[in-house]
């Protein structure tokens, strides 16, 4: 029977030497996606869509409905009024099923555990997202007794450590965008005063302030510094007071144990593995 494959649409045909040209297959569609994801991956704070189609040489004709879609399956959301985009978490978690990708935990956890064993105290790890950190990865201490923060769970920017830590590591304008859009993510009526109070409880290289939730949790917040001195995410922990044991670790000394965490873990991961939707261009952070 005679052999009908093409050889040209069948790049596996190896009972014909035609098998090894190269077949040029185009998926516009697809393509220009792609380039929109692309691009949006170094842009923290979005870029308007006229802007997108400038920097790709595409009409806005063109682009506008792939632009709808990818917003409608969620891998790029408005930032505000003014039609800026940027990234979701969604490829971030989409990255989770990806076996280099949940090697994430193997490399963080030994770290954070030893923090907890160390400091019987649990810690948890954050990104950027949005207009909220999120959780992926967490260690519990081992007592009767502890606060624990899940993998998944949304912080606030306004009201924990490790936001208050993330926007103090921002420029002036895009400090102040994450403040008013935080204050109203928490229902606040504003966020004059951040950079003094924020100032105030900046010490050993860590912002350690009263949880706003629970009366006698002291959140304790550092940042994750690479090599150029942006953090990429933040480490926290949620600074549970023992009264009745004597020999608890007090709070400055978490802090100080906390830090020191948080630069192994800069040394052991790489960062692509600790990118968000977003990259965070951060002041360095030094230990006071």
């Amino acid at each position: 029977m005679a052999d009908m494959r093409n050889p040209e649409m069948d790049p596996n045909d190896s009972g014909n030497p035609v098998r090894r040209k190269k077949v040029n297959y185009r998926a516009p569609a697809l393509e220009k996606g792609l380039d929109i994801l692309e691009l949006l991956i170094d842009r923290q704070y979005g870029m308007a869509q006229a802007d997108i189609c400038r920097a790709l040489k595409r009409s806005r004709s063109e682009l506008y409905r792939m632009m709808q879609v990818l917003e409608e399956r969620g891998y790029i959301y408005r930032i505000d009024r003014h039609d800026r985009y940027a990234l979701t978490m969604k490829l971030y978690f989409l990255g989770q099923h990806h076996a280099p990708t949940r090697s994430l935990g193997a490399l963080v956890t030994p770290a954070m555990q030893e923090f907890t064993l160390q400091t019987v105290q649990s810690c948890y790890l954050t990104v950027f997202d949005g207009d909220t950190m999120i959780v992926i990865a967490a260690a519990d201490a081992e007592t009767e007794w502890n606060i624990a923060v899940r993998v998944g769970t949304r912080v606030p920017l306004q009201g924990s450590a490790a936001g208050e830590m993330y926007v103090a590591l921002q420029g002036d304008d895009a400090r102040s965008r994450l403040l008013r859009a935080g204050a109203r993510a928490v229902g606040l009526p504003g966020a004059s005063g951040h950079d003094e109070a924020a100032a105030s409880r900046w010490a050993d290289g860590c912002i350690r302030r009263p949880n706003a939730r629970i009366a006698g949790v002291t959140d304790i917040a550092t940042p994750i510094v690479d090599k150029t001195g942006a953090a990429i995410a933040i480490l926290a922990c949620p600074y549970l007071t023992h009264p009745d044991d004597a020999g608890a670790m007090p709070v400055e000394q978490v802090g100080v144990a906390l830090y020191e965490t948080a630069r192994r873990i800069a040394a052991t991961v790489d960062q692509r593995f600790m990118q968000s939707a977003v990259e965070t261009p951060a002041r360095r952070a030094t230990c006071a």
